[in-house]
C-alpha cells in the first residue's frame, strides 16, 4: 500500500522540488496530496506533471482548523509536510492547525519546514516558527524540524549576468548561509523514507556560507561576465515582497535589519550527512543555473 504523504503548501517551491522525487520512486509508492489555497492553483500543479494517479489536490485554507481537519477526516495521511506562507502574520496559527489535525488522525510522523535558527527572534517570522516547534515538540506526534538556510534558488544568476550587477537589500559583505532545493528535497525525502530514524531529531539545512559580495564573483569567474553587487533600497524590496500585505512588510524590514547587522550563517555538517555527499555549494550552483 503506498505512502500518503501531504504537502499543505503544493504550489510552493520546496514542494516543487519534493514532489517530482517523490513521484519517481517505483511502483507509486508514494500517494501525494497537494494542499493548495485554491483549485486554480492546484490545477494548475496537476497539469504540470501529467496528472499522475497518485498526485492529488486537496483544496483549503490552511487559516481554517475546521478546512484543516476536515482534510483529515476525508483523506488518509500518513505523513505530514508542513511549509508555511512565507511572512505570513497566520504562520504560527497555520501550523498548529495542522498539528492539532494531524494529532486527530494518528499521523505517522509530521515533518515541519522551519527556519535555520528559529532562536533569531529579533525576526519576527523566526519567532513565529519557534513557536511552531515548540507546539510540535509538546505534541504526541513523530516529528522532524528541517530548518533550511536562504535558497540558492533566489539568486537569478542569468539576470545577474544581464544587468551586470546583483542587488541585494542589506550589507552584501556579510555572511549569509544558502542551501539548493535540490538538497534540500534529497533530505526531505531521506526523513520521509527513513522514517523512525529521524523521530524528534531538529536538522540544520545550510549547503554553503558566503558573502553575496563573493558570490558575484563567483558568477563573474564562471561566466566569463562582469557581475557587481550592488545595495538595493531595502524598503522598496520589501513592498514587493509584500505584495500589499502590511505584516508580511513589517517582517521582511525586520529580516533585512538583522541581516545587516548579523548577517546569517550554520554549519554544513549536517546537510553533508543526510546527503552523504558534500553539499551544493556557490559555486555549483552557478554552473547549473548556467546549464
Amino acid at each position: 500500500m503506498p505512502v500518503t504523504v501531504l504537502i499543505t503548501l503544493g504550489s510552493s517551491k520546496q514542494a516543487k522540488h519534493l514532489i517530482p522525487i517523490l513521484l519517481a520512486q517505483p511502483n507509486e509508492s508514494y500517494h501525494i496530496k497537494a494542499f493548495c489555497h485554491s483549485l486554480t492553483s492546484g490545477t494548475k500543479l496537476l497539469h504540470e506533471y501529467g496528472q499522475p494517479h497518485n498526485l492529488s489536490i486537496v483544496v483549503g485554507d490552511q487559516n481554517n482548523p475546521r478546512e484543516v481537519a476536515k482534510v483529515f477526516q476525508n483523506e488518509h495521511v500518513d505523513v505530514v509536510y508542513h511549509i508555511s506562507p512565507p511572512f505570513s502574520v497566520d504562520e504560527e496559527h497555520n501550523g498548529i492547525n495542522f498539528i492539532k489535525a494531524a494529532q486527530t488522525a494518528g499521523v505517522r510522523h509530521f515533518i515541519y519546514s522551519s527556519v535555520l535558527h528559529p532562536f533569531r527572534m529579533k525576526m519576527v517570522h523566526h519567532h513565529a516558527k519557534l513557536n511552531v516547534e515548540e507546539y510540535l515538540a509538546e505534541s504526541t506526534l513523530n516529528y522532524t524540524v528541517l530548518q533550511p538556510t536562504h535558497f540558492f534558488q533566489n539568486i537569478n544568476v542569468k539576470a545577474a549576468i544581464t544587468d551586470g550587477s546583483l542587488s541585494v537589500p542589506y550589507n552584501p559583505d556579510n555572511e549569509m548561509g544558502f542551501v539548493d532545493l535540490r538538497d534540500v528535497s534529497q533530505a526531505a525525502f531521506k526523513v520521509i523514507s527513513e522514517g523512525p530514524r529521524h523521530y524528534r531529531a531538529r536538522y540544520e539545512l545550510v549547503g554553503d556560507n558566503q558573502p553575496y559580495r563573493t558570490i558575484t564573483e563567483t558568477i563573474s569567474s564562471v561566466s566569463g561576465k562582469q557581475v557587481t553587487v550592488q545595495r538595493g533600497e531595502a524598503a522598496q524590496v520589501a513592498r514587493v515582497m509584500s505584495k500589499g500585505d502590511k505584516d508580511a512588510y513589517e517582517r521582511a524590514i525586520r529580516m533585512f535589519v538583522y541581516y545587516d547587522s548579523w548577517g546569517l550563517t550554520g554549519s554544513t555538517n549536517i546537510l553533508e550527512w543526510l546527503l552523504g555527499h558534500r553539499p551544493t555549494g556557490a559555486e555549483d550552483y552557478v554552473r547549473v543555473a548556467l546549464g
